[in-house]
């Protein structure tokens, strides 16, 4: 894994920051949009001859009720990125997870393009000061509230703290136990509490950016 970690490091350099260029007019905040971040990291991509392959899965599709008696669309998408050396076939993947709502048909697309987002953003370390994806017709929409209780996950204070987080991003708690079996490929029962500390720490993280 020497040549491909030696072509990550010199693409964190390229990429180590990039420049707000969209914003939020609903909640009034810069942040970076995902056209910024891949423009960025492609062209140093190119360059060090790694190419990158997207897999995205739908972990969870729902309804969700408006305030208004409308109907919109929630999607939870993972994003599995694999990062491939040209020269030596080496090669690294990374997890993802992206939210996308909308009342018609795009919410998979939002989620898929956030997860990508993220994925990259997280690999790469790259600095942004960046926050959630900006929607203005979403942020005004309000949305009628029903608590979530998962089922199937290992009694833990982590897993509460887990989706308490996940539920502050926007993910849908019902979809961490399948989730957990795809990303460590066995049953819920079977997480472990180091296992779980990771995800926990990967939501920290996440829920940090999306905060700023």
């Amino acid at each position: 894994m020497q040549k491909i970690a030696e072509k990550l490091v010199q693409v964190m350099d390229e990429c180590a920051y990039v420049q707000k260029d969209s914003e939020n007019k609903e909640q009034k905040y810069k942040y970076v949009s995902a056209a910024a971040v891949l423009d960025k990291v492609n062209t140093a991509l190119v360059k060090a001859k790694l190419a990158s392959i997207p897999e995205f899965t739908v972990i969870s599709e729902k309804e969700k009720a408006t305030s208004r008696g409308g109907i919109w669309q929630l999607v939870t998408v993972q994003c599995k990125l694999q990062i491939i050396d040209a020269d030596s076939g080496e090669s690294v993947t990374v997890i993802s997870l992206g939210t996308g709502t909308d009342p018609g048909d795009k919410a998979a697309a939002k989620a898929q393009t956030m997860a990508l987002k993220y994925a990259w953003l997280t690999a790469l370390n790259i600095e942004t000061g960046d926050d959630p994806e900006a929607d203005d017709k979403t942020d005004k929409q309000e949305f009628v509230s029903h608590p979530v209780s998962p089922t199937g996950l290992p009694n833990s204070s982590k897993v509460d703290e887990i989706c308490k987080l996940w539920q502050d991003i926007g993910w849908e708690p019902s979809a961490l136990s399948v989730y957990l079996e795809q990303r460590f490929s066995k049953p819920v029962n079977q997480i472990t509490e180091v296992e779980l500390t990771v995800i926990l720490n990967e939501a920290k993280q996440y829920y940090q950016q999306r905060m700023g």
